[in-house]
């Protein structure tokens, strides 16, 4: 199995779905990896709740569908997400308190973090975070809001999520979408995820936006924010020249990676 551990886990989740209770044993020898690798991938899979390990057993919980739409996404542009990740942990600090979204781009960032900076106070409606930051226990502070858990878009959403956040004050925020350009700003296809990322925003001292280039000039149905409101857009140095001096004219403060 590939090490990249986005990839491994679409594998391993794809190796589950053939019936629905596993060994462990039976996992490690059909995955081909270490029992440690093996081990810290399943525990991210039930940290969102799509399997259940007990007792040396591994229980499918969720569809084929929806293990691997999220999943699919993580490893789509995989290396553009880990570039604009890697770019961002500098402007984390220790004793900073940041807001990461549950998108696949920033669940980059949220591995970054919790690697490479100590004393951080990370809000964040991603499941994930716990298996993550369980890794590298003692480096993160980690609060995750509640709100109505959304399997296709693997987050914390709805009216519970924005009430949380909406009385929590963060440092910094990063936000992802599906979508960017000068006129229709962030964008999304979820009412929910635009809901919760603008109760974000609205409690946030610095606002960062991490959009890997295959976004630009795609607009979605849902504007979450206009792109000047960043203090920083992040995405791909590939990004196209005439897209780069468009944003740039319309007062966006544009960071290539």
């Amino acid at each position: 199995m590939t090490r990249k551990p986005e990839i491994r886990r679409q594998n391993l989740l794809a190796l589950l779905q053939v019936k629905r209770l596993h060994s462990v044993d039976e996992i490690m020898r059909e995955a081909g990896a270490s029992p440690a690798t093996i081990h810290r991938d399943l525990d991210a899979l039930a940290a969102r709740g799509l399997i259940r390990k007990s007792y040396g057993c591994v229980e499918v919980l969720a569809s084929r569908g929806v293990l691997l739409d999220f999943d699919r996404r993580v490893a789509e542009n995989a290396a553009l997400k880990r570039a604009l990740a890697a770019e961002a942990v500098r402007l984390v600090q220790s004793g900073d308190a940041v807001f990461i979204d549950a998108s696949s781009t920033c669940g980059f960032l949220l591995e970054e973090v919790a690697t490479s900076v100590d004393g951080v106070t990370v809000a964040t409606n991603s499941p994930d975070a716990a298996a993550i930051c369980r890794k590298h226990a003692g480096r993160v502070q980690l609060i995750v809001c509640g709100g109505r858990f959304d399997e296709e878009l693997n987050a914390f959403v709805g009216p519970l999520a924005a009430e949380a956040v909406s009385r929590m004050r963060f440092r910094k925020a990063f936000v992802s979408g599906a979508g960017f350009s000068l006129a229709g700003g962030l964008s999304t296809t979820s009412e929910d995820i635009q809901a919760t990322i603008r109760a974000v925003l609205a409690g946030a001292g610095e606002r960062y936006c991490l959009v890997d280039s295959t976004k630009a000039n795609r607009d979605c149905l849902l504007k979450v924010a206009e792109l000047r409101e960043f203090d920083q857009v992040l995405t791909n140095a590939d990004l196209d020249p005439k897209e780069a001096r468009r944003l740039r004219k319309g007062s966006v403060n544009l960071r290539l990676v």
